[in-house]
């Protein structure tokens, strides 16, 4: 019962994230934004790292490295670019597209294979994703095409972090890798600091302080924590399938938090990338059954 309950509070609150992602960026600039939200979190695991461990062996500093300054980085950089041009329901929909991106690196790199219903569930989105895209005005946003071209960006890193650090999860476990990954993260954060991240920070109103808050130790350290014990003790459908319900709860956060509207052509959109999505989830448990 806990898990199903981690689950559920991790789903809401990475559903509602993606309209305080599009808050923050706008209050602070995508640019301090990154240095902002990156070096707190560093600043917060820092010390946690000392009661978890902190040693790495040798052999898996690269492994590490990669995963968190190319893959959960690129996730951040895409996510916080990508929000700041685009309105939170079109993004939130195309990072529904997040888990055809993990099937396609992990059949790229030889640990897992494509299947019929995957190629099918790609196929599928990527038709949703161009009628997302199709119109400006549908989508919304300064610059949506820009904004969805990051989206995209960051649904591949985050897909190849997923990848990358299975293995570490299974030497260091969950916790630990978060820990030190999130950490990491402040090194390339450094990059984005410009003199007037201060000014920034001391004009911040108290919507942007709930936004970092709630973008930081809420949703980055503790609902990757609840996420982790929840994908060790549930059935992989049963996770994967609570993935659907943050593209519906981002665009009711926008809705409710940025008061943007929801269009039909949103909506259409929506149920073809999911269906793809699913599609590629479950047509392979489906043709399995169907097999035996």
């Amino acid at each position: 019962m806990k898990a199903y309950i981690a689950l559920l509070v991790t789903v809401v609150i990475w559903g509602f994230a993606p309209a305080l992602i599009r808050s923050f960026s706008l209050a602070a600039g995508p640019h301090e934004s990154i240095f902002i939200r990156l070096t707190s979190v560093a600043l917060i695991c820092l010390p946690l790292l000392f009661i978890v461990g902190w040693k790495i062996e040798r052999k898996d500093w690269l492994r590490f490295l990669i995963t968190a300054w190319i893959g959960i980085f690129g996730y951040f950089l895409g996510s916080i670019y990508g929000f700041t041009y685009i309105t939170t329901g079109p993004g939130g929909l195309l990072m529904a597209t997040q888990p055809l991106m993990i099937a396609g690196l992990a059949a790229a790199i030889g640990t897992d294979r494509l299947s019929a219903p995957i190629l099918f569930g790609f196929a599928l989105a990527f038709a949703g994703t161009l009628y997302l895209l199709s119109g400006d005005l549908a989508i919304g946003g300064t610059n949506p095409v820009f904004g969805a071209l990051c989206i995209l960006a960051c649904g591949a890193a985050f897909a190849l972090s997923v990848v990358l650090s299975r293995p570490l999860v299974q030497s260091y476990g969950s916790l630990r890798v978060t820990m030190i990954n999130l950490t990491l993260l402040g090194i390339p954060a450094l990059l984005f600091y410009r003199g007037q991240a201060w000014d920034v920070i001391a004009n911040l109103d108290a919507e942007a302080w709930f936004a970092l808050f709630y973008l930081g130790p809420l949703g980055t350290i503790f609902a990757s924590v609840l996420w982790n014990d929840a994908v060790g003790k549930l059935p992989p459908t049963t996770v994967g399938g609570s993935l659907y319900v943050i593209p519906i709860l981002s665009a009711i956060g926008g809705f409710l938090i940025l008061g943007e509207p929801v269009t039909q052509h949103t909506i259409v959109a929506g149920v073809i990338i999911l269906a793809g999505v699913a599609a590629a989830e479950y047509g392979k448990v489906l043709v399995a059954r169907f097999q035996v």
